[in-house]
């Protein structure tokens, strides 16, 4: 792709974008921030599970 289909390609993006409404930003945190500790959560409970093995294996 050459410079100028770039900069065409990025301005017709710029048009058709539009500013997210409250509620549909509020909805995307939410998701957001709960897959983000539901990841934590589970890698917090994998390395318990690790160290729990590890610590009283034979």
């Amino acid at each position: 792709m050459d410079l100028k289909s770039t900069i065409r390609d990025c301005i017709r993006t710029l048009k058709v974008a539009r500013k997210p409404t409250k509620d549909s930003l509020l909805t995307s945190l939410k998701v957001t921030l709960l897959g983000f500790f539901l990841v934590g959560f589970i890698g917090f409970v994998i390395k318990s599970l690790v160290y729990i093995l590890t610590k009283y294996a034979p």
